[in-house]
């Protein structure tokens, strides 16, 4: 993992399965979390396009963008 962003809502009413957390990272993806414990067996949400490792992700300070740089 190259980053980690939180959402800007996250634990102030954003839904505990929302996505809460993105994640960028050298297999060139980009992986969106949530922050629900009660789940064992977390599955991230993949979001594919770049073509070389992702190494910045960033929430919109609205939290309805989710902005992404990489080495492509």
């Amino acid at each position: 993992m190259h980053d980690i962003s939180f959402h800007p809502l996250s634990g102030k009413g954003l839904g505990m399965n929302a996505p809460n957390i993105a994640t960028g990272s050298s297999d060139n993806d980009i992986r969106l979390w949530s922050l629900n414990n009660t789940v064992q067996n977390q599955k991230s949400i993949p979001l594919r396009g770049h073509k070389d490792r992702v190494n910045r992700v960033l929430f919109h300070t609205s939290g309805d963008y989710l902005f992404s740089g990489s080495y492509d």
